[in-house]
């Protein structure tokens, strides 16, 4: 059954849980190992289908907006960021009609391990004192249309962020450094829209998420399982045909009756490959 991070449940069971605590232990122990120029990192975009309830995205998961209201705006990253790896975030449009605006931290839980029928409708203050969850407000004047956030963690485990790379501010501190990290972004209030920048301000350069049976997004044999982070991936999933969990995982998800993490289909088979 499912098991309550404050008001978040995660999709899996006591026992469950414990391993993948064990799991996210073996990836805190790879970070400085994991500290990577960003050219070699797998693309970065929101991810696909943990989110709020008025959040929409286009094709290419680097754009989201609220549908309506002021609320149920919270994203998240589709992997974790590595330490000083900066994160651009445009704000592409706004609503003066609401008060609030943007609101950002990080969590050490795997967005697709949650229920995203089970998200709160706000992060702050809903999720502030959750443990596993570090989230706080940006100062209203930052929500102007056109406005670039762009942030970062440190090894200190400081959240930092810049406004249109001027000089940098401290959002909050005492993050879990040695764990995975994922971003968590709640589009709240005034603001209504945003997208993910590249290093030159454009949009980073990824594949996109699609419904169609290729795999254009799999994962290689030589990569972590997208959902545990510490085996290998070497499994494929049918009938989609994305290889991007290792064979526990694709068991897990097979059991579960969840659908693949990256294109959404249903999981019908788990079939396991072999190197020659």
């Amino acid at each position: 059954m499912p098991v309550s991070m404050g008001n978040i449940y995660i999709k899996e069971t006591p026992r469950e849980h414990e391993q993948q605590n064990d799991q996210r232990r073996a990836c805190g122990k790879k970070t400085k190992y994991l500290q990577k120029p960003n050219t070699l990192l797998s693309p970065l975009f929101f991810h696909p289908y943990t989110k709020g309830t008025q959040v929409n995205m286009d094709s290419s998961h680097h754009c989201a907006w609220r549908k309506s209201g002021f609320c149920n705006g919270i994203i998240f990253t589709n992997r974790p960021v590595l330490i000083q790896e900066k994160v651009g975030l445009k704000i592409t449009k706004t609503d003066a009609s609401w008060k609030g605006g943007l609101r950002l931290g990080c969590t050490i839980f795997d967005p697709s391990l949650m229920d995203p029928n089970a998200l709160p409708k706000f992060v702050c203050p809903d999720l502030e004192k959750t443990h596993g969850f570090w989230v706080s407000a940006l100062p209203q004047d930052c929500m102007k249309e056109g406005t670039v956030i762009s942030f970062w963690v440190n090894s200190q485990g400081h959240f930092l962020y810049t406004v249109n790379e001027g000089r940098e501010y401290l959002l909050m501190k005492g993050l879990l450094v040695s764990w995975p990290l994922w971003v968590i972004i709640d589009v709240y209030g005034t603001t209504q829209e945003v997208r993910l920048q590249g290093r030159s301000g454009s949009c980073p350069c990824a594949p996109e998420v699609s419904s169609n049976t290729q795999p254009q997004h799999s994962k290689s044999l030589d990569e972590d399982c997208i959902l545990c982070c510490s085996h290998q991936v070497d499994s494929v999933l049918y009938k989609c045909g994305h290889m991007c969990v290792c064979f526990g995982c694709g068991k897990k998800l097979l059991g579960q009756n969840a659908k693949c993490p990256i294109c959404r289909q249903p999981v019908k088979e788990i079939i396991k490959t072999y190197r020659s």
